[in-house]
């Protein structure tokens, strides 16, 4: 039998989790870059900042990963 309420408290324990993840990661990144902004660091700073922060339940701080950018291929071409 189907129980709503059993997932609507495993959908919140998620969201939680998820959540946290996000403020988490959001504070670690110092600078403002699309909708995130912080009024402390307002600038986008690409030197610094231009990577991802990953985070797990084993490690919840977050830790930084650099962003290799490549060149992009245009439509129809491979790159």
């Amino acid at each position: 039998m189907y129980n709503l309420t059993w997932s609507a408290a495993l959908n919140l324990g998620n969201a939680l989790d998820v959540s946290e993840a996000i403020v988490r990661s959001a504070l670690a990144r110092q600078e403002s870059r699309g909708v995130h902004y912080r009024s402390d660091f307002p600038e986008p700073n690409n030197s610094e900042f231009l990577c991802n922060f990953t985070l797990t339940h084993s490690r919840p701080i977050p830790e930084r990963q650099e962003v290799v950018m490549g060149r992009m291929a245009s439509e129809g071409q491979v790159a």
